[in-house]
């Protein structure tokens, strides 16, 4: 399991983002506050407040495309 700390700060990184899970095997869940939503889900992070950290924790198995979106928004 991969666990950390993102930034997601515009529609495009959100898109990427979104693609990205979409792709992996395994679950991806962020996390923002209380509310717990589901990374594969672009309606459920588009109603995220995006201004605010995000954890992300992604299950296994795990893709290499989403390691490295992860790399470019890691706080």
């Amino acid at each position: 399991m991969i666990e950390t700390i993102i930034s997601l700060d515009s529609l495009d990184s959100v898109k990427e983002f979104n693609k990205a899970a979409l792709e992996n095997h395994g679950d991806v869940t962020l996390f923002s506050g209380r509310y717990i939503i589901d990374g594969k889900s672009i309606m459920g992070i588009l109603s995220m407040d995006l201004t605010k950290p995000i954890k992300v924790e992604i299950e296994d198995p795990v893709n290499r495309d989403i390691i490295d979106v992860i790399n470019k928004y890691i706080i």
